[in-house]
Order: C-alpha cells, then sequence, then structure tokens
C-alpha cells in the first residue's frame, strides 16, 4: 500500500442504486486533561463544544455541521461535528484499491466521512468511515477468518497524511494505524491560543487512546475470526455483535463486528449500536488515560472542581449497567475485561481507581488550610507521612496506603480521620487495626456511590461493626449478622462495594 499519492479529495457519494454493505469505521479516541489542570493552558475554547452549531469552525480543521441522523439525544454532543477531510488525506481512487492485493473481494471502499467531535470537556475523537457499495461483490465468496485478519491489518497499513506542524513540512505520511499521535498533536495545535511560545504547550496535555475498528458486515461477506468473543445484547436487535483485539506494530486496536442477522435489519438500531460503541469507547479510554496522567503526573496542580466532575462521570460510565438503552455490562466486559493491567481484570481495576480517586473533601481541606494556617501541615497515618498544604495542592499530597494495595483520600466526610483515631486509641491487635483502617476507607469510598439515606445507614452499620470488633470481648454472631447487612448494601455497587465485603470476612476471621 505504500507509495500511494495522498489527495484531500472531498467524501465520495455513493450511487443510489447501489446498496451499502461493508461499513467500518476507524476511531483515535482522546484525552484532553487541560480541564484537570490548575494553571493556565492557553487553551482556545472555540468552536464552543457540546453546542457548536454550523457556521463554527475549528482552525485548521474544518467547518461545524450538524449531523441530521447521528446525534441520539441520550448521548449528548453527538449532533454537531467538524469536518475533517482537510486533516485526514487518504490515497486517491481509495475505491480501486485492493486492501488485500490481487483480491477484487476487497474493492469497492469509499470514504463516508472524516470526522472529529468533542464533548467539551476531556474526551474527543476522529472518526474515518468507509462504505463498500459494489452491488456485484454479494456474487464473490465471502471473506474466512484468516483474510478477515489479513484485510485487518493491511487496512491499519493504508497510508495516510496529516498536518506535521513542523518547520521544514506541512504534510506528514504515517500508516492508518499509527495516526493517533498525530492527530492528538494536531488536536493540541488547533485548541490553543495564538501566538505563545512553543516551551508554554505541553505536549502530554492531549493523550492518544487505543484506536477503535468498527466493521458492519453481513454473512456472506466475511466469517468471524475464531478468536472473537460474541456478546449477548440480551435483547432481539437483528444483529450478532462480537469483540477481538488485534496488534498494529504494538498498538493494541479494538475490534467490534456487527453482523446483520436479517435480511432488511432496523437501521435506526444499527446506528444506535454503532454509536453506542464509537461514544463508549471514546469515554473508556478518556477514563484510562486521566487516570494514567494522574499516575505519571502526581506533582501536577489539578483543578479539584473539574477533576471530581470528571471522576464522578467516569465512575457513572463504568458502574452503571444499562446506558442509553443498551445494557453495556457484557459489552464492556468483552472489550476491556480480557487485558490484564498490574495482574488485575482491566474494567475493575479502572473502576477501583476511580473509586479512589474521589476528592470531595480535598476542596474542603484545601478551604480550611488557607482560612486558618498557610503553613504545611504533616500527619503520620500508618506509617506513612501525609502532608496538607494550602493553596497549590497535589493529589500526591492526599494520598496514603492503608495496608496491602488499597488506597484512598484523606477524609471522607471525617468518616476516615475520625474512626482511624478511635482505631489507634484500642487495644486491638495490629493485624485488626490494619484491616479496621482499610474496612474503613473502603467503606467511605462505597458510601460517596450511595443514595444519602443508604449511605448514613451504610456508615452506621460501619460504626457498630468496628466498635463491636474493637470491645473487649466480641461478639462473632453480632459481627457476622452486622457485617452481613454492610456486605449486602455495598455489593449493590459491584466493583466499587467488593472491597467491603473481602475485609468484612477477613474481620470476622481474627475474632476467635
Amino acid at each position: 500500500m505504500a507509495g500511494f499519492p495522498l489527495s484531500s479529495a472531498t467524501r465520495e457519494a455513493p450511487c443510489p442504486r447501489e446498496v451499502v454493505r461493508v461499513f467500518l469505521v476507524t476511531q483515535f479516541p482522546m484525552a484532553d486533561v487541560r480541564c484537570t489542570l490548575a494553571g493556565e493552558t492557553h487553551r482556545l475554547w472555540k468552536p464552543p463544544w457540546p453546542v457548536a452549531a454550523a457556521g463554527d469552525f475549528v482552525r485548521s480543521t474544518g467547518p461545524v455541521r450538524e449531523h441530521r441522523r447521528r446525534g441520539i439525544v441520550a448521548w449528548q454532543s453527538e449532533g454537531p461535528f467538524c469536518d475533517a477531510a482537510r486533516t485526514v488525506r487518504l490515497p486517491p481512487r481509495m475505491s480501486q484499491i485492493h486492501i488485500i492485493p490481487g483480491d477484487d473481494r476487497t474493492l469497492g471502499f469509499e470514504c463516508a466521512y472524516r470526522d472529529f467531535m468533542s464533548d467539551g470537556f476531556v474526551a474527543a475523537r476522529f472518526e474515518i468511515a468507509f462504505k463498500r457499495t459494489r452491488s456485484e461483490v454479494r456474487s464473490l465468496p465471502r471473506l474466512p477468518s484468516g483474510d478477515l485478519l489479513i484485510l485487518l491489518n493491511n487496512w491499519l497499513d493504508v497510508p495516510v497524511s496529516l498536518p506535521s506542524w513542523r518547520g521544514d513540512q506541512h504534510q506528514r505520511p504515517c500508516q492508518l494505524g499509527q495516526a493517533g499521535r498525530l492527530l492528538a498533536a494536531h488536536l493540541l495545535q488547533v485548541t490553543t491560543r495564538r501566538p505563545i511560545p512553543s516551551s508554554s504547550v505541553t505536549p502530554s496535555w492531549i493523550l492518544p487512546g487505543r484506536p477503535l475498528l468498527l466493521i458492519e458486515y453481513s454473512p456472506w461477506e466475511a466469517q468471524l475470526p475464531p478468536n472473537a468473543k460474541t456478546v449477548n445484547l440480551r435483547q432481539e436487535t437483528g444483529v450478532r455483535l462480537a469483540n477481538f483485539r488485534v496488534s498494529h506494530h504494538g498498538t493494541p486496536v479494538v475490534v467490534w463486528m456487527i453482523e446483520r442477522t436479517t435480511q432488511r435489519p432496523d437501521k435506526s438500531v444499527l446506528r444506535h449500536l454503532r454509536l453506542h460503541l464509537c461514544r463508549l469507547h471514546m469515554e473508556y479510554e478518556s477514563v484510562r488515560l486521566v487516570l494514567r496522567s494522574l499516575t505519571e503526573q502526581s506533582d501536577a496542580r489539578r483543578n479539584i472542581q473539574e477533576l471530581q466532575r470528571f471522576l464522578n462521570k467516569g465512575i457513572d460510565l463504568l458502574s452503571n449497567p444499562r446506558n442509553h438503552g443498551l445494557d453495556q455490562d457484557p459489552i464492556l466486559a468483552a472489550a476491556y475485561g480480557a487485558e490484564e493491567v498490574a495482574n488485575k481484570d482491566e474494567r475493575g481495576t479502572v473502576l477501583r481507581l476511580l473509586s479512589e480517586k474521589r476528592i470531595i473533601e480535598l476542596r474542603r481541606i484545601e478551604e480550611v488550610t488557607q482560612a486558618t494556617d498557610t503553613s504545611p501541615t504533616t500527619y503520620i497515618v500508618n506509617g506513612k507521612e501525609v502532608t496538607f498544604i494550602s493553596g497549590g495542592v497535589k493529589m500526591s499530597d492526599y494520598r496514603f496506603s492503608v495496608g496491602g494495595d488499597f488506597k484512598g483520600v484523606v477524609g471522607e466526610n471525617n468518616v476516615v480521620r475520625d474512626s482511624f483515631q478511635v482505631i489507634e486509641s484500642s487495644d486491638a491487635s495490629v493485624e485488626l487495626k490494619d484491616l479496621l483502617k482499610q474496612l474503613t476507607q473502603a467503606t467511605a469510598l462505597a458510601a460517596n456511590q450511595m443514595p444519602e439515606d443508604q449511605a448514613d445507614q451504610c456508615l452506621r452499620d460501619f460504626d457498630t461493626f468496628r466498635n463491636e470488633a474493637l470491645s473487649s470481648k466480641p461478639r462473632k454472631s453480632m459481627l457476622e449478622a452486622i457485617g452481613g447487612a454492610l456486605t449486602k448494601t455495598a455489593s449493590f455497587l459491584g466493583d466499587v462495594g467488593a472491597p467491603v465485603a473481602n475485609l468484612v470476612i477477613k474481620v470476622i476471621e481474627l475474632i476467635p
């Protein structure tokens, strides 16, 4: 595929008499972490996503337009989009290129759109969609699974050209599968106010995520790869959904396959499912990338209010079993449940990290310290130094270890602080104290996800459980009864509440 000249040709309109067969979307998600930073980032807030309208323009990218059918009310900011045809340049006469050399079954892919979309906050994505409209493809034999994998690999090798933003050249060629980094650099340039010195802009402010490939096809066109995992959508949709992953030069790529199982599937259902998968991938990647930024740049000054808003949004996204009319639990499990991150399930790890990084109390602590004393104060918690600093708040200043690999935030409606004082003043064993401290933090984090009345009951049950465990003669039957109620309440939160149940069991096991 290399060596094809590139052009900025506009969208190719299919002949009205032709029937669209394969629909293939390549998405490049990215996270703009500038909202979470406390300092000046020179971010340009034009156009005003997500309420951009026709007539607005993304600098050096393209005009904003309103899609008549793409937007779904439940997914906000899906109506307006930026036509990014001038940003991603493709080979000329793309429809005449054999994606697999010499294989006529891989002819006829025409560009449907090249768009940029943003939620105006953190999540953004570039999407490049193709459709194959050659009416004679139905008479050709279908692609077996092996050829389909070759097609996908070759598809990611398609040469494209993107803005370089370097003084020696205007365009930079690359393979489609590797375009995410250049698109992130382009987005940073076009959304930064000018003129400012280049030293004032940090490339890590916009992070590229893992690409997504979404293929919609009919069973006579392709065969599902044997490693693909079929997803039970728990409702009759007229489609079969499957997921697997490929690697393109070391870059993991998520692949969704939507197979039309009926001759005339509901077009609105197909569009809804396509949009849901694309939007869910963008949102998930933005959560993962921001968490990585928080870990790798722990010394950066953060905008506490905006970071809290983002973390709340991430928890809502990943902990909600049904989202925008679809059961997303099986979708999340298929797409993000197989990859190992730090020897843990990825989705569970991300959701746990989100819960751990909730920082409601950080803003309150900052306000109190600013109003009373501007000097740093250091506390010793479980053998770890925790420094509270007024003014420039750092997330790392409020982190501490409470045993094992469980970490949390100091202060959660003062539950953690007050409980730690009760635990430390008791005559319990070191092991029991350590477990109760972990349970304190786990319960406080779980309570943050509950309605107010349910959270109050959960914390009361915890107080009773802790006091009974610390008594001179703890009653195991009482601990089992109260611990059962506490576990049941937390279990409704799934991954967020799982540590509560585990720690309750460990505490009870210590009681003779």
